[in-house]
């Protein structure tokens, strides 16, 4: 942002109302900050695929690897691919953080130790990482 704009406040009115300045908002479900940072929107993301890993690892030994595979989809997949291209584009940190979790859900779908690699387990069930 140019140095001169940086502190001068643009005050918007609609119906004689001013309209306040926020930090974040959420926009089709995209949490967007003023700074053009997407930390809140990751953070929030790492949020909602944590729930979802932790209801298939109770369920994890009831089910089938297909019917878990198919909860991944169902429960993680799509907080994971939402406006990926918006906020998934300069993030590294996050992103090493959701493809961390998403290795974390092949270790349960397949019963995997914590060290066990997943790169082949990527491939057999044609998951898509984060980076991809």
């Amino acid at each position: 942002m140019n140095p001169r704009l940086r502190d001068k406040q643009i005050n918007v009115h609609i119906d004689g109302v001013q309209l306040g300045v926020v930090t974040e908002t959420k926009f089709f479900g995209v949490i967007v900050q003023n700074n053009i940072s997407w930390n809140s929107h990751m953070d929030h993301i790492s949020k909602k695929i944590a729930k979802g890993i932790e209801i298939l690892y109770k369920v994890s030994d009831k089910l089938s690897e297909s019917a878990k595979i198919s909860l991944y989809y169902g429960l993680i997949y799509p907080y994971i691919h939402n406006c990926y291209v918006v906020w998934g584009v300069d993030n590294k940190t996050g992103l090493s953080a959701i493809h961390r979790q998403q290795k974390h859900v092949l270790r349960i779908i397949y019963g995997l130790k914590q060290r066990d690699s997943t790169i082949m387990y990527f491939e057999i069930t044609d998951m898509l990482t984060i980076y991809q």
